[in-house]
């Protein structure tokens, strides 16, 4: 999915740059608030993706975190959970929960506090039986690290999600406005099949790896950009001015 829209905003890129070159030939002031919309969905999607890319370093570090401490809370669980097992037997249930409940967070630590609960009484008797006298203290420290890293993965996948949101959003946004111009280019340029040629070809959004920017001339052949070149007016390189938004 990001792939593809990082495609549809590198040919909106191609398709602002097509337009820029052939300003003078356009009539009317919807052309250039439409490039003045698209030049600024291009700067907001550019954040974007930067901010996805952010959200999504953060989602996978928050994870891997998360997986790291629940693996060490199982594991002293697992130490505590055979030493009161065998010494202080404890109710089956609490001892199958801990065991099995490997894929449930809300489970496992309902059956973690359990343990804790039942354990507490049997702490001064802890180093009889080869574990640390604060062992339970230790094993509390595994169970508040792995609550916290589990609310700081919740965190970045929620911020993954607004932004993968806001991506999505604009990127319809985008397209819309690419649509638009398209219907304006291909009246514009009705009769020039020379430039609607190269139009055709640039509005064609790739696949695959995304390629490095590169300028919008490279899409255009030398046949048809010296056609286009011939028939276009001097000032057509001009760059294009901010619409009046008092302009009808």
């Amino acid at each position: 999915m990001v792939t593809e829209q990082r495609h549809k905003h590198d040919n909106l890129r191609k398709l602002v740059g097509f337009i820029q070159k052939r300003v003078a030939r356009f009539t009317g002031s919807r052309t250039p608030k439409l490039v003045e919309t698209a030049k600024e969905l291009l700067v907001v999607i550019a954040q974007l993706f930067a901010d996805q890319d952010g959200a999504a370093a953060d989602l996978a570090t928050a994870t891997q975190a998360r997986a790291r401490l629940r693996d060490q809370m199982r594991e002293q669980a697992g130490v505590l959970l055979r030493t009161v097992r065998t010494f202080a037997p404890i109710p089956a249930t609490t001892a199958a929960q801990v065991e099995m409940n490997g894929r449930s967070d809300k489970r496992l630590l309902a059956a973690v506090t359990a343990l804790q609960e039942r354990a507490s009484a049997f702490a001064g008797e802890l180093p009889d039986h080869g574990l640390p006298a604060d062992f339970l203290q230790t094993f509390s420290g595994a169970v508040d690290e792995f609550e916290t890293a589990r609310d700081a993965q919740d965190k970045a996948r929620d911020a993954h999600m607004a932004a993968a949101a806001a991506l999505d959003q604009n990127i319809k946004a985008l397209m819309d406005v690419r649509r638009k111009l398209d219907v304006i280019v291909r009246n514009q340029f009705r009769g020039d099949d020379a430039t609607l040629e190269v139009w055709r070809k640039t509005r064609r959004i790739g696949k695959g790896p995304v390629p490095p920017p590169q300028p919008e001339s490279d899409a255009e052949s030398p046949a048809t950009s010296a056609t286009d070149s011939a028939t276009k007016p001097a000032t057509e390189s001009a760059t294009i001015a901010k619409p009046d938004t008092h302009a009808a």
